[in-house]
């Protein structure tokens, strides 16, 4: 990797960026639009499996498929039949096609990305959390509901482990 050097040329870039992310945010809208409707009219939902599997890295993924389910005529499998055929959506004939609104509401900004400054830190948590406890024994105290919180903690981890770009990941 090549390093930019100056202000400048990291502006350039950082411009560049901007430019190609909102290229990019229109173009999968028009192609998310346009799987809504394939899978309205052929039946077939696979197009749209592809789009949510193109997304790239990072991209908001879960986004996107709230924004179909709300407008589309598509559910999201289950875990078991997701994984078994590899696909994510299903058609669902009982829901209609909103194709008007999905055109007015763009996927990106169906579910607003969160602010930076306000993000979860569950590293801060989680060592919160062991400094009481660790508080708590060192002081001699009882600690109670020990097992629920083993069970807790290993819903924990499961949660920790779950990406946030897969929909199909969710935590119980």
């Amino acid at each position: 990797m090549q390093i930019i050097k100056g202000k400048a040329a990291i502006e350039k870039a950082i411009a560049s960026i901007a430019g190609r992310g909102k290229k990019l945010d229109e173009d999968i809208h028009k192609a998310g639009v346009s799987c809504l409707a394939h899978a309205s009219e052929h039946g077939d939902t696979s197009l749209l499996d592809s789009l949510v599997a193109a997304m790239p890295r990072g991209s908001r993924k879960l986004a996107l498929v709230e924004w179909a389910l709300a407008y589309g005529q598509v559910v999201v499998l289950d875990k078991k039949t997701a994984k078994d055929t590899g696909r994510t959506f299903g058609l669902d004939r009982t829901k209609t096609l909103d194709l008007e609104q999905a055109i007015e509401n763009p996927w990106m900004e169906f579910r607003p990305e969160p602010d930076p400054v306000t993000a979860f830190d569950a590293q801060a948590a989680v060592a919160a959390v062991l400094r009481k406890l660790g508080k708590a024994r060192q002081e001699g105290r009882a600690v109670e509901n020990q097992a629920l919180a083993l069970k807790e903690a290993r819903a924990l981890v499961k949660a920790l482990e779950a990406t946030a770009d897969d929909p199909l990941e969710t935590v119980e």
